[in-house]
């Protein structure tokens, strides 16, 4: 597994917990109609988290094809896109799990539903197209040539639909980025990501707090801006916003490894 990839894995594991009271609600995302809720997807965010951590612990993806199975009988049930977008977002952490047992072929299939499963939404909106950017970035590591070109373009192009769709969407900024900057400079990366990630930490991680709705991206808009002042050799504006992105998150693991880079004396 290369260097990129580790550092990938590990910049996932840290989702905030959230806490919310019995008044919390489900909002469909299409309508804004509120729909009756479900415990399962109440918080369903951190769910998918440990169990992809569990996964690692027991060495099979079977926490995640739990939640699966539960998140596709419920779809059964609703047509609330809501569901779909979660079950992607889980055959995307199973995707990265076989990606850690060095199970590639299993990896290439994960990613290949979540996309087919976000694609069959019929009325996307900037969240849907964001994840769907989010899998078809991740699924160039298994693509080469034209396949790979026409895959990146269509991830940028899903992306920039969920900036249209809501313009306050930080994720959508994220994904943007992180399209840019694993973009070769020969073909035209690195240009935005800057303007782009700074868009993304000064937006909220959800305008109406909610238990089912995503509130991923913001911690690794934090990491990636670093990453990419420390590529640039800008050490000041590195260190200022790291220590801006410690502070709303003190655990981030990827964070505090980049702490130890630009300040390694304060590891002695």
């Amino acid at each position: 597994m290369n260097k990129w990839m580790i550092l990938f894995l590990i910049s996932l594991i840290y989702i905030p917990e959230q806490s919310f009271s019995k008044s919390d609600f489900i909002i469909e995302k299409e309508s804004g109609k509120v729909l009756q809720s479900d415990t399962l997807l109440f918080g369903i965010q951190g769910k998918i988290t440990k169990a992809f951590l569990n996964s690692y612990r027991v060495k099979s993806t079977k926490p995640l094809d739990d939640i699966v199975s539960q998140l596709e009988e419920l779809s059964n049930k609703s047509e609330n896109s809501i569901v779909r977008y979660w079950n992607a977002y889980t055959y995307y952490y199973k995707s990265i799990v076989y990606v850690g047992f060095k199970q590639n072929n299993e990896s290439e299939k994960s990613i290949n539903k979540g996309i087919e499963i976000l694609k069959n939404i019929r009325r996307k909106n900037s969240e849907d197209y964001a994840l769907l950017a989010l899998l078809q970035g991740f699924s160039l590591r298994f693509k080469s040539g034209i396949d790979a070109g026409t895959a990146s373009q269509k991830a940028s192009l899903n992306a920039e639909k969920a900036v249209k769709l809501d313009n306050e969407n930080l994720r959508a900024y994220y994904v943007l980025a992180n399209n840019d900057y694993y973009t070769p400079v020969q073909y035209g990366g690195g240009k935005k990501v800057e303007e782009l990630l700074l868009k993304a930490i000064k937006l909220n991680e959800q305008k109406v707090k909610n238990p089912v709705l995503p509130s991923w991206g913001k911690d690794r808009s934090y990491t990636l801006l670093v990453q990419h002042y420390m590529k640039s050799e800008d050490k000041e504006s590195a260190k200022k916003y790291l220590s801006e992105g410690l502070i709303k998150y003190p655990e981030n693991y990827d964070l505090n490894q980049l702490s130890k880079k630009l300040n390694p004396s304060e590891d002695q």
